[in-house]
């Protein structure tokens, strides 16, 4: 796919994912615009929205759904069923074009296009020793107090998460603005790539007090060998780290020769770490994930998922399911789904 902008991106994601009006659809328009920040006309603006920003935030607005393959292959394999084309099927009732066979080789495939979406969108390969590099940039900046860095939203920022413990301030930070004329724009640029990706990292494990916070990553050091989770956030790596890259901007200019030279060594093993991404690689990767089958008929299969969920915490001993003809039918259109959840388990299994 050539390159298009974000606006062509996203003309040619809507063609081949045929993204509608519906409910569901508008619940991932919804989250790509929070994303974007767009708050005016959604396609006017994406004319200014870079392609790699776009992509980013399209594939977390579509996420979410990617855990609906995962749960109805695991349902495949509750059923008896297996990746062979000639095991157990689900058919469900399309809007489109009537009934739809998949059986649980659809869902292994494109939970493999999944992953490798994942792996070439990764643009940060995120390390212990990667992180702990931040700690050789020049820390003088929390000598003071106030911090000496002049930067009134860093400080805004350090002020919620160092004094008040919040582990992902709202707040908008100035530094690419900062680092505009830097002579050392680019490396300074990618460490701050590092930093936010290293915040991404800690926002996921949905932990909201430090506290809570130290005794989860001691627990999994227990169980990982410690190889997997970075237990420097409970010496305030976050914030020392994005304090050491404001404070380097400001400063480096006024460094000494030598500690210049210092920065520059370490900003650089910080940069091995950050690659860049094609866009071109990923939006065609999108573009067939966009394809699939299991894609187009998301909507009828948000029904079965639903379905899934419903019984993923009853015991496989206490339901048999009615399987006819290596069959199990899904009758009714997504339209119709929660009034049809009341006979869901007559109609689909039979509890002992």
């Amino acid at each position: 796919m050539s390159s298009k902008g974000a606006f062509g991106l996203w003309e040619q994601f809507k063609k081949t994912g045929n993204f509608s009006d519906s409910y569901y659809d508008k619940c991932i328009i919804d989250d790509l615009k929070k994303a974007l920040s767009i708050s005016g006309n959604f396609e006017n603006s994406l004319k200014i929205i870079s392609e790699e920003q776009f992509l980013k935030c399209f594939f977390d607005a579509i996420s979410p759904l990617i855990s609906m393959y995962t749960d109805i292959l695991n349902f495949f394999e509750r059923c008896g069923a297996n990746s062979s084309n000639r095991n157990i099927e689900i058919t469900i009732e399309s809007d489109i074009s009537g009934f739809v066979n998949f059986n649980a080789s659809h869902f292994i495939h494109t939970n493999k296009v999944i992953k490798k979406i994942k792996q070439i969108m990764q643009k940060v390969k995120l390390t212990n020793d990667g992180v702990r590099e931040f700690w050789r940039l020049p820390c003088e900046w929390e000598c003071t107090t106030p911090p000496i860095i002049s930067s009134k939203s860093f400080n805004k920022w350090y002020e919620l998460y160092r004094n008040q413990s919040v582990m992902n301030p709202s707040v908008e930070l100035d530094f690419l603005h900062i680092i505009g004329t830097s002579p050392i724009k680019t490396k300074l640029s990618n460490a701050y790539t590092f930093w936010k990706e290293l915040c991404r990292h800690f926002d996921s494990l949905n932990i909201n007090y430090r506290d809570d916070l130290r005794n989860y990553l001691l627990k999994k050091r227990k169980n990982d060998g410690g190889t997997k989770i970075l237990l420097d956030e409970t010496d305030y790596i976050i914030g020392t780290a994005l304090g050491g890259l404001y404070y380097v901007a400001e400063f480096y200019d006024s460094f000494p020769t030598d500690l210049q030279n210092e920065v520059n060594n370490t900003l650089d093993k910080i940069n091995s770490y950050v690659h860049d991404v094609s866009v071109t690689v990923i939006s065609e990767h999108l573009e067939q994930f966009l394809r699939l089958p299991t894609w187009k008929q998301r909507h009828e299969l948000y029904s079965v998922w639903v379905f899934t969920r419903l019984i993923a915490n009853i015991p496989d001993k206490y339901i048999s399911y009615n399987i006819k003809d290596n069959k199990l039918s899904f009758t009714f259109s997504r339209e119709l789904i929660l009034s049809k959840v009341v006979g869901l388990s007559r109609h689909f299994f039979q509890i002992s």
